[in-house]
């Protein structure tokens, strides 16, 4: 996909005019090790913490998150996630972290290396884990688990969704660029191939982010151009992804259509798939319907058919939005095994979330609103992957807390 001219001004189209920009505060990295030190005194005061990391590092002040990750007993407190809650702490030190931590329990923590996309994680407090992690072939399979994933629920949409926004919060876009480079190394790890330009993208994103708070008036028109670039180098990823699956695991549902949509998520698996033609239709339907939906190769709908064949609440969920025509084949996902483990840690990570009352942190992976009915309160769960948190928002649901993430 070359992306010629025709599909930048599609894209150009998209675009709202007189759309505003709400800026990133300057923050230094004092103040974010300050309000890191200040969230571990809150923790560590709790009964059921164990261990605290931190992933990644705080690269650009102002724009970076902080991501934390917190390991409790298997079973602690019940309605004890407020505990954890970064809403204890001032605005300013809310603004820095911008989502709650991750929270894992004893058992889930040993395999999050392949749950998660971690390529960085510092301890901070409390026990070493003994981290399961997964090499060779084993390795393989949850690499390419976690880029199936990461490509269903957010690409293209996340880049579309900024682009087309009436404004344009700049902190969320710079964030959502970086993330891209999660799953192009994903790629890389799983095919030995480089997508094409992705370099060049990586290394442009990071510069941006770092110059953001120099730059003259002139930066939204490159930030723009960047998010167009995204949208090409995330169809370029989905491209490949989906010629490995069909070359080297010769996945074919056997499907003619697969429809998944729920809330805001909405994404349409097809045959005879192309990128640019469904660019063009995504665009269409969007200033059109003023909805945004993913299409997608047929294969990639592999892994989502796999977790609607399991067990328990979150497997239902998706099982009940999906729409599916043809004759299934019974056959056609050699990884289904990783696929159903994946499942099952998603779902002993939903029974913990409900045991504390800490649903902002449910990690399974945006494939919509799962909805939790805990006493007198409906609870609108958005789910979290470590690759594309964004901003929260609080929402008062009765006596209770709910917290949203707008992905």
């Amino acid at each position: 996909m070359n992306f010629a001219d025709p599909e930048r001004k599609n894209l150009d189209k998209i675009i709202p005019e007189n759309q505003k920009f709400v800026e990133p505060e300057l923050i230094s990295s004092g103040q974010y090790l300050r309000a890191r030190e200040e969230y571990l005194e809150m923790a560590v005061r709790t009964r059921a913490l164990r261990s605290i990391y931190q992933i990644g590092e705080i690269s650009d002040p102002g724009i970076s998150d902080l991501d934390l990750v917190l390991i409790l007993d298997s079973r602690p407190p019940k309605g004890c996630g407020k505990e954890y809650s970064i809403f204890s702490l001032p605005g300013w030190m809310q603004y820095i972290f911008l989502h709650e931590p991750i929270i894992y329990d004893n058992f889930l923590a040993k395999d999050m290396f392949k749950i998660e996309a971690i390529f960085s994680m510092q301890h901070l407090w409390g026990e070493r884990v003994s981290f399961d992690k997964p090499c060779g072939k084993e390795k393989e399979k949850f690499y390419l688990s976690m880029l199936l994933d990461i490509c269903v629920k957010l690409y293209p949409r996340q880049f579309l969704e900024i682009l087309s926004s009436r404004v344009m919060n700049v902190r969320k876009a710079l964030i959502s660029l970086k993330s891209l480079g999660y799953p192009l190394h994903i790629f890389f790890e799983l095919t030995r191939k480089d997508i094409d330009g992705a370099a060049e993208f990586i290394e442009s994103v990071q510069g941006l982010r770092s110059r953001w708070f120099n730059m003259n008036n002139d930066r939204y028109g490159v930030l723009i151009e960047k998010l167009k670039e995204a949208v090409r180098i995330s169809l370029l990823l989905i491209s490949g992804l989906n010629k490995f699956l069909e070359a080297n695991l010769s996945v074919d549902p056997g499907l003619d259509r697969v429809e998944y949509r729920v809330s805001r998520h909405h994404t349409l698996f097809v045959r005879d798939w192309d990128a640019e033609h469904a660019l063009q239709k995504i665009i269409q339907i969007l200033r059109e319907k003023k909805i945004i939906i993913s299409i997608l190769p047929m294969p990639l709908s592999c892994q989502l058919l796999t977790y609607a064949d399991c067990e328990g609440e979150a497997a239902s969920f998706i099982k009940k939005h999906l729409r599916t025509s043809g004759e299934r084949s019974l056959l056609f996902w050699a990884y289904g095994t990783t696929s159903r483990l994946r499942m099952e840690r998603f779902e002993r990570h939903l029974h913990l979330m409900k045991r504390m009352k800490f649903y902002s942190t449910f990690y399974m992976m945006n494939f919509g609103n799962v909805f939790l009915k805990t006493g007198r309160a409906t609870n609108t769960l958005r789910a979290l992957y470590y690759t594309s948190r964004t901003f929260l928002e609080v929402h008062r649901l009765g006596n209770m807390e709910a917290y949203q993430l707008n992905i």
